[in-house]
């Protein structure tokens, strides 16, 4: 391993590990005050999961139906998708992956679960391609909708989301009214379409910063945020951590390390 760390932060702790030149992987702990609901954006960095649904219970929500997690499973999330959960327990552990290297071969474009018999966690990308090559008993989890318009503003978003522009903007790039954009994302995706960008470029952020030796104005700047202190004010109250924190690359070599968050 090349880079690892300990981060905490109020309601969650990662072990992380640099373990490829492109690719991530942390051992996730959750803690929730109560069982709850999250919808969580997907940039263009893919992830992948291991996770026990028996010890730690979690429901995926899809066109009215709950898709819940039995036993072992691997999760797969492609980039610019959308997973709206729901948290059976106030506690909930997993060991999850991302990277935006290209897997060959792999053509799945919305999440996905599927069993393993037992916790096989992959040590390169060629494992979780192999893994994605031969999958069991598939289901999708993704949100899903046919909605036109919240589809095409989505699309629009996911090629755009580094840039500031307003919705008024969008509306007439569009050709639709800005109350019925937001109408129909919403409706669609269950957040609005500011929500769904800032979630997009946060996301984008916390892959940035632990894989490429980049520094975090430049990375604010990269996915559409012109102060620095803004940026770093918004990621803290979203993620409840400092962005320096997933700077990986500026470790020494050591899996003891530990970070804890700012007070």
């Amino acid at each position: 391993m090349k880079n690892t760390g300990f981060l905490k932060a109020r309601n969650y702790s990662n072990h992380i590990a640099l373990i490829e030149p492109k690719l991530i992987r942390f051992q996730r702990s959750h803690h929730w005050p109560e069982r709850k609901e999250q919808i969580d954006v997907f940039s263009r960095y893919w992830s992948f999961a291991v996770i026990n649904g028996d010890k730690s219970p979690v429901v995926a929500l899809r066109d009215g139906k709950s898709i819940k997690l039995n036993g072992w499973q691997f999760v797969f999330i492609p980039s610019f998708s959308i997973v709206h959960w729901h948290i059976l327990s106030d506690f909930i552990e997993w060991v999850g992956y991302f990277s935006d290297q290209k897997l060959d071969g792999v053509n799945y474009n919305e999440p996905i679960i599927f069993s393993c018999q037992k916790q096989e966690l992959p040590n390169s990308i060629l494992e979780i391609q192999k893994h994605l090559l031969k999958p069991k008993e598939v289901q999708l989890i993704g949100v899903y909708t046919s909605d036109p318009v919240a589809k095409k503003l989505k699309a629009w978003l996911d090629q755009s989301y580094q840039q500031g522009i307003s919705q008024n903007e969008i509306s007439k790039t569009l050709g639709v009214s800005k109350e019925n954009l937001i109408r129909h994302f919403k409706n669609a995706y269950g957040l609005s379409p500011v929500q769904y960008r800032l979630k997009m470029r946060l996301a984008e952020a916390v892959g940035t910063l632990m894989i490429k030796p980049t520094s975090i104005s430049q990375v604010a700047h990269d996915i559409g945020f012109k102060d620095v202190s803004f940026f770093n004010k918004v990621f803290k109250r979203e993620l409840n951590a400092i962005p320096s924190r997933f700077q990986l690359r500026s470790l020494k070599t050591n899996s003891s390390i530990k970070r804890d968050i700012d007070k």
